[in-house]
C-alpha cells in the first residue's frame, strides 16, 4: 500500500506545481526534439538511416 500512497503524494505535488510541471514538460519535449534531430543526423552520417 505504501507505493499507492507515494503515487498519491506525487500526484498531489504535481497538481500543486502544475505551472512548474508544464514548464518542465515543455523543456522535456524540446529535449526530445533535440535528441531526435541528433539521432537522425548521426544515422544519416553513418548511413544507417
Amino acid at each position: 500500500m505504501k507505493v499507492s500512497v507515494d503515487i498519491l503524494k506525487i500526484i498531489s505535488e504535481l497538481e500543486s506545481h502544475k505551472k512548474d510541471f508544464s514548464r518542465l514538460n515543455y523543456d522535456f519535449s524540446k529535449l526530445k526534439v533535440c535528441i531526435r534531430k541528433f539521432c537522425e543526423l548521426f544515422l544519416t552520417q553513418f548511413h544507417f538511416y
